[in-house]
């Protein structure tokens, strides 16, 4: 669908990620289509521009994670999983707050993700 936005990517990673993206745009499109539908598109686009972006970022190891995650969709509710979520700015201010005081203050619980 967008060919040229992995083009650096090793072809595995190009598939997985078209993959995704048909798996995943007529859901994408849909909710932006019932907020902004006269920019739907647009941004469903810049969307998958920033998601493309961002996954080019990613370690071997969290892609590979992903890809374990996206094989298992019910991954967080298994039973050695305890998750943690919370507004950041009731939390620790900011995001990067939160990441400091989940840190210091969830250890004792230790949470599998936040």
């Amino acid at each position: 669908m967008w060919p040229t936005l992995l083009s650096g990517e090793l072809i595995h990673d190009q598939v997985v990620f078209d993959t995704r993206l048909r798996r995943y745009w007529a859901d994408l499109l849909t909710g932006l289509t019932g907020a902004y539908p006269d920019h739907a598109m647009e941004m469903a686009n810049r969307l998958v521009e920033i998601a493309a972006a961002n996954f080019c970022e990613r370690s071997a190891e969290l892609r590979l994670l992903d890809l374990r995650r996206h094989a298992d969709p019910q991954w967080f509710q298994h039973p050695r999983m305890l998750g943690y979520a919370t507004y950041a700015d009731r939390f620790g201010g900011t995001s990067k707050g939160s990441r400091t005081r989940s840190t210091t203050s969830l250890s004792s619980v230790s949470p599998t993700y936040t």
